[in-house]
């Protein structure tokens, strides 16, 4: 068992190219996103940028799961939030809390269904889901992050050639 990874002596300048490459993108996100009132947007985020920059070349990483990942997981989060919030519903609960719980882990086992029917797994934007039912958002916020995360497609694709597999 070692400590440091073997391959690093032999591709430091690209560990430190990628690391960098994940901070520089996340401090840019980190200036338009509300930390305290999207903590759990950032939080799905910042485990993408890990994915992304450090095993490029996995099937989580790739656009396919990236971009369909988030738009289920969006999309779910979303739809189960305004369910949620269905008076009806909303009711049926004694507090948000245990609206939320219930509410939250529905919407997860959702996304997980709908991402793996389609192929499209990327276990951040599962994540993301229950941070949209129960945090505060906006569609600034969401149409921000769609950008982002077809940005953050493209820019790997981009740097392909330049970036390997950190593990």
């Amino acid at each position: 068992m070692h400590l440091i990874d073997r391959k690093l002596k032999k591709n430091l300048g690209r560990y430190i190219f990628q690391s960098f490459l994940a901070t520089v993108t996340i401090f840019i996100v980190l200036i338009f996103i509300d930390v305290v009132n999207h903590p759990a947007i950032l939080a799905s985020l910042g485990a993408t940028f890990f994915i992304v920059f450090t095993i490029p070349q996995s099937f989580t990483a790739q656009p396919r799961a990236l971009i369909g990942g988030y738009i289920i997981g969006i999309a779910v989060g979303i739809m189960f939030w305004h369910i949620s919030h269905i008076p009806a519903f909303a009711g049926c609960f004694v507090t948000q809390r245990g609206c939320d719980t219930v509410f939250g882990a529905i919407a997860v086992g959702f996304a997980v269904f709908f991402m793996v029917i389609t192929d499209t797994e990327h276990p951040p934007a599962a994540g993301l889901t229950l941070g949209l039912l129960i945090n505060k958002w906006d569609w600034f916020t969401i149409s921000f992050l769609i950008g982002i995360v077809i940005a953050l497609a493209l820019f790997t694709r981009i740097l392909k050639p330049h970036i390997i597999d950190l593990r």
